[in-house]
């Protein structure tokens, strides 16, 4: 997904299926604020109480553009497209829980957002809103990561050499699997059993795929493929098959 219609061109280019839209809770128009940083960028205004703190002297986040584009929800994108995703990561600088809103009936087995503890865009929602939001559609939390920012003025190999663990978590990440101990989270598994399954594989949970199976995670036909297919012998070449992926 690209809105900027500049770096959505580039991906064409490479041979990349790109979706030139924004993407939120709803259908209509919104404007991308194009930052100096062009990672920063948002259909937030950049202008939260700590984005000083956490830009300092940067002007990365000083806005150079605004473009009016046009805004779909991944529900519409994904049944325009006819597909299923069944993994999902979202880097939206602020609206990672509108675009979850726009969902749909779509319930990816994973999910990776970005999340932030402190509001660097106006009227941006914070770490708590959306991981609640996806405890809601049946999802728990498997991995959180965040570092600590200084606060301004203060370099980060002044706190090492002081051995000083101030500072504040500005930003992180959240990956999210189906709660199997849930209705909804088992209705996610349900949905796609395999792709649950290849996806604990993916990212180095086999010991709680095996332990959610004999929880009673998935039908009972699904469950007993899936044993099966653990106790296989791994192909001896390339990437171990069962070495988790990082992100």
């Amino acid at each position: 997904v690209e809105p900027d219609p500049e770096e959505a061109a580039r991906l064409r280019a490479k041979g990349h299926a790109v979706i030139d839209k924004l993407l939120g809770a709803a259908p209509g128009r919104l404007t991308l604020r194009l930052t100096r940083k062009p990672g920063l960028s948002s259909t937030l205004e950049p202008d939260g109480a700590f984005v000083g703190f956490y830009a300092g002297a940067s002007d990365r986040f000083a806005v150079e553009r605004r473009l009016e584009l046009e805004a779909s929800t991944l529900a519409s994108e994904a049944a325009r497209l006819g597909v299923k995703p069944a993994l999902l990561k979202i880097d939206t600088q602020g609206t990672e829980l509108d675009v979850l809103k726009g969902l749909g009936g779509l319930r990816p087995a994973f999910v990776i957002i970005e999340v932030s503890f402190v509001p660097l865009y106006s009227g941006q929602n914070l770490a708590w809103e959306a991981c609640e939001h996806l405890r809601r559609l049946g999802y728990a939390v498997w991995d959180l990561r965040f570092g600590l920012t200084p606060a301004p003025g203060v370099t980060r190999e002044t706190r090492r050499r002081l051995g000083l663990p101030s500072g504040l978590p500005v930003h992180g990440d959240a990956a999210f699997m189906p709660d199997w101990t849930s209705p909804e989270g088992r209705a996610i598994i349900a949905a796609d059993p395999p792709a649950w399954a290849a996806l604990m594989l993916v990212f180095g949970h086999e010991d709680l795929l095996r332990h959610a199976l004999d929880a009673g995670a998935a039908p009972a036909e699904a469950a007993a493929a899936i044993k099966a297919a653990l106790e296989e012998p791994a192909p001896a070449s390339g990437r171990g098959l069962y070495e988790p992926l990082t992100y």
